[in-house]
Formats: C-alpha cells, sequence, structure tokens
C-alpha cells in the first residue's frame, strides 16, 4: 500500500469526515415533573438504553416531609409511545414490584398520561407528567457510514469495517 494512500485511509477514518454519518443509537434521558390521583407530586427521570431499547429510570414523591426516596422503574416504549413501567424496590438482591405504569407520551415526548395500578391490581390512579428537560446523547462508540463512490475498485477507508455494503462501508470510531 503506498503512504498516499495510507494517508487517505487515515483521512477518512477521522470522525469529523464530511461524508462520515453517524450510525447507532442514541441515549435518550428525560425529566418530568407531575401529578399522581391529581393530589401527589412526583417527579420522574427516563433513560434508554441504546443497546437493548428497554427503559429505566426512577420517579419520587415531592413531599416535604418525606426523604424522597427513588422508586425504581424498568420497561417497554413502543413505537407509537405507548409504554408500560414497572416500579420496584431491591432488598437483599431481590425486585420486589410494587406497582406499574401505564400510559402514552406526546409525540414530542413533551408530556404523557395514563394509568398507576398497584401489584395487587386494586388500586388504579391517574396520572399525568409534563418534561421538565431532555436531551439525547450518542454513544462513545460510534459507526460511521463512508459512502463508496468509485464503483467496485474502491475500498472500504477503515481496517476493519463493521458492515460493508453495496455503496457503502460502516466503521466504528474508538
Amino acid at each position: 500500500m503506498s503512504l498516499a494512500r495510507i494517508f487517505l485511509v487515515l483521512l477518512l477514518a477521522l470522525p469529523f469526515h464530511a461524508h462520515a454519518k453517524p450510525e447507532g443509537q442514541a441515549l435518550e434521558r428525560y425529566f418530568f415533573t407531575g401529578v399522581l390521583d391529581d393530589k401527589y407530586q412526583i417527579q420522574m427521570e427516563l433513560r434508554r438504553n441504546p443497546e437493548d431499547g428497554d427503559w429505566q429510570g426512577s420517579y419520587f414523591y415531592q413531599n416535604p416531609n418525606t426523604t424522597g426516596d427513588p422508586i425504581q422503574l424498568s420497561g417497554m416504549v413502543d413505537d407509537e409511545g405507548g409504554f408500560q413501567l414497572s416500579e420496584f424496590v431491591e432488598k437483599d438482591e431481590k425486585r420486589n414490584i410494587t406497582g406499574h405504569f401505564s400510559g402514552r407520551f406526546d409525540a414530542d415526548r413533551a408530556g404523557a398520561s395514563g394509568t398507576w395500578n398497584s401489584a395487587d391490581g386494586k388500586r388504579r390512579l391517574p396520572f399525568r407528567l409534563k418534561r421538565v428537560a431532555g436531551y439525547q446523547q450518542r454513544t462513545a462508540e460510534r459507526d460511521f457510514r463512508f459512502p463508496l463512490e468509485g464503483g467496485e475498485e474502491e475500498t472500504c477507508p477503515c481496517y476493519e469495517p463493521v458492515t460493508s455494503e453495496e455503496k457503502a462501508c460502516v466503521c466504528r470510531a474508538q
């Protein structure tokens, strides 16, 4: 391989290359305030795991008489914004489910509403949430797509591509 070719490969592998487009999932994280049963003020934090798509988080009651200990949440959100989250506490390395949130996010995740159910199904309370903050962050490991415009003779600019497609290859920045 010529020195010019090696330089070209190194140059094309840089993450700021004009033709490289980040691939993969972003970390989504949202913070909400809201009300449960029109009387209990709550705060909730939710984040999506970019690797498996599962959602985790916690919420707590905004009560000046308590410490606001967080209650853990885990569950799934579907493509239409519907969600099922189980709340739980961990004790002696065992997860005890104490209730469930079922609801739907607004289209832009600016808010959500639905029903909280106790674990035994005896209590059902409506809830409403309003997003107060949120962000999306790319994960530390990024994939970059390099269009291959030179036909079959052109090779991928990275040493070990993650995947190779007909008119592009995908390289991973470390």
